[in-house]
């Protein structure tokens, strides 16, 4: 395992990989930027209720509900949610690639588990 977690090229496609992952989820928080009424007018099949919720996380925790933006899904609404609730744009990339970080480590170490 310790080979796993200092192998340096391994680090280096993790970084490559959660940057990418980062980058991508951009367009989502710039489609929040756009405001509550249009993501519901795209979003149909998310409830209104559900939009009120994430921008709640968002005005009591701040960028932290961002460490889960790697779920599927979940990541999708937390993404723009942070787009329509104000969150810096460093901020916003420094927290989902956190997430993807830790989410890229963790299907490394399963898979080097399971060989």
């Amino acid at each position: 395992m310790i080979d796993v977690l200092t192998d340096p090229e391994i680090w280096l496609v993790i970084l490559i990989i959660s940057a990418l992952g980062s980058l991508a989820r951009l367009a989502n928080f710039y489609a929040g930027q756009r405001g509550k009424d249009k993501i519901e007018a795209v979003y149909t099949r998310i409830k209104p209720e559900t939009w009120e919720n994430v921008l709640g996380y968002y005005q009591r925790m701040g960028p932290l509900p961002l460490l889960v933006a790697s779920i599927p899904f979940v990541g999708t609404v937390l993404t723009i949610g942070a787009g329509m609730a104000g969150i810096g744009r460093n901020s916003f990339i420094l927290w989902v690639m956190i997430s993807k970080v830790i989410r890229n480590w963790i299907l490394v170490l399963i898979i080097w588990w399971l060989l």
